[in-house]
């Protein structure tokens, strides 16, 4: 092992030795003849390291020659969550009879070696598998390719009664860390649990030090509490938890106080962030599977506070969940969140070319398509805000370039040009262009349909930045009308993997 540097050095050193470890296995004669009969439908490792290669070309426009194995697909090659999924699919294609990567599988594939390891891995069992058992489940049959109809479902709070459920046995000596910025809220909760036995810790993230926690049973974050905090102690209590998590006795929970349904009541509710604790929650769930994760939210309308913890605790400690991992508490009991399929409203949008409307995120991607759309409906003036620069003349050796492989060979000829570059420089100054080209296209789709249009550089996290556009929004145009926000940024890691900064980005833009 010791000598294996690469991930691409582990997979062709498992390939290279299939065939030998095969005849060591009992039946190994009847074996051979299997994987010879079966071999055309079968996928040797280099089969796959070439097809993904080739396929990560294609779809990136890097040369071939520019990947290696041992490339992290983010930090190397600048390839997002979305382009990801889009390369697997590709390969899913070319080669059907490997396995699916499941989206929790395919977030802990960081290298394009480490890719093609989960999919060469144990190819001896599905050789036999696929052979005698056929069990290549969930291909698409023909005429699979129907698109189905669009539905409508909405989220509708439903009562769960109460169950005898069985008290769950939690890790014995190690503490469940209780974490809020309220004081008597989260002392008093720690209380409760010591009461039922249950060593428990208050934790302050505005006045203690997380290296103080350097082990957990379970970790409650309560609101109120700064989503930065929330995350940062999720963070920090990850590897204690999921190195706990075998038995099953780990556990997550969030406790909010929105409306007792997490929104969904109809009811007027304040604060709306802290909704954002369960969308945490859920988001751990599917990161840590072992680990018993649980979403609360309380009625604020509920004002025995005994009673009210006295619920809490028993659903930390009894509850294994619906399914799903979100409750409602109330006076009047509990409460589950289910999907159920509603009619589209009927209407349209009362705007015309006298208003006045600003989209953020709105020049590229799928917002800017709806923006497209409201200009043809309703012709009003729309101003785009965008962290993309203002756009900028095209130039000349771009020109009717447009597929991937054939822009990137162009600017590493004329930006590049005896100069060494590695494959996330390039996608930087790609993305630049492309960027700028999907700018242009969209305020052109909207000039067409007779509709005013202005673009604004800005980072809607700036307060001052987006003010000074408002204003000079209302000074051109007049009143606004209607604010669409759509920006978002992409930031693809796992909790444990990611910082302060990366969180913010993503959290403060939305």
């Amino acid at each position: 092992m010791g000598k294996l540097k690469t991930l691409g050095q582990i997979c062709d050193y498992l390939a290279d030795d299939q065939t030998e470890r095969s005849a060591n296995k009992p039946g190994a004669e009847k074996f051979e003849n299997d994987f010879q009969a079966t071999r055309q439908d079968t996928t040797p490792v280099d089969d796959i390291s070439r097809v993904l290669i080739e396929t990560v070309a294609r779809l990136t426009g890097y040369p071939e020659q520019m990947l290696e194995m041992d490339m992290d697909i983010e930090a190397d090659l600048g390839i997002d969550s979305i382009k990801r999924v889009e390369i697997l699919s590709a390969m899913e294609e070319a080669l059907p009879e490997l396995p699916k990567i499941t989206p929790d599988q395919m977030g802990k594939l960081k290298t394009l070696g480490q890719i093609c390891d989960y999919l060469a891995d144990d190819q001896t069992e599905k050789i036999s598998c696929s052979k005698h058992h056929d069990c290549r489940q969930g291909k698409d049959k023909p005429g699979s390719d129907h698109i189905p109809e669009i539905q409508r479902r909405i989220v509708k709070p439903v009562s769960w009664p109460e169950n005898e459920d069985i008290r769950l046995a939690l890790i014995p000596d190690k503490p469940v860390v209780v974490c809020t910025t309220d004081d008597n809220q989260g002392q008093v909760l720690a209380q409760a649990l010591e009461n039922e036995n249950i060593r428990a810790v208050y934790f302050n993230p505005e006045h203690h030090r997380y290296a103080n926690i350097s082990q957990a049973a379970g970790l409650i974050v309560m609101a109120p509490i700064e989503p930065l905090h929330a995350f940062r102690i999720t963070r920090h209590c990850a590897g204690l938890l999921m190195a706990e998590a075998n038995p099953g006795k780990a556990f997550f929970i969030t406790v909010t106080s929105l409306d007792g349904s997490f929104g969904f009541s109809g009811k007027k509710f304040n604060n709306p962030v802290q909704g954002s604790l369960a969308g945490l929650l859920k988001t751990a769930a599917r990161e840590w599977p072992d680990v018993r994760c649980l979403a609360l939210d309380i009625d604020p309308a509920w004002k025995d506070s005994e009673k009210m913890v006295k619920a809490i605790v028993n659903q930390i400690l009894y509850c294994s969940g619906p399914s799903g991992v979100e409750i409602g508490l109330g006076p009047e009991g509990r409460s589950r969140l289910v999907m159920e399929s509603s009619v589209f409203p009927q209407g349209r949008v009362e705007l015309n070319s006298g208003d006045v409307v600003v989209i953020t995120g709105g020049a590229r991607g799928i917002t800017a398509r709806a923006a497209v759309t409201l200009a043809v409906e309703c012709k009003p003036s729309i101003a785009l805000l965008g962290r993309s620069e203002e756009p900028f003349q095209e130039p000349s050796w771009l020109a009717g370039l447009s597929q991937p492989a054939q822009i990137k060979q162009a600017i590493m000829e004329h930006e590049f040009k005896n100069r060494k570059v590695v494959p996330r420089q390039l996608e930087k100054v790609y993305q630049r262009y492309i960027a700028n080209r999907e700018i242009l296209d969209t305020l052109a789709s909207i000039e067409k349909t007779g509709a005013r249009v202005r673009y604004f550089s800005a980072d809607i996290r700036q307060a001052d930045q987006v003010a000074d556009i408002m204003d000079r929004v209302r000074r051109s145009w007049g009143p606004v009308t209607a604010l669409i926000h759509g920006a978002g940024v992409l930031a693809d890691k796992q909790i444990a993997d990611k910082s302060d900064e990366q969180f913010e980005m993503v959290f403060s833009t939305k």
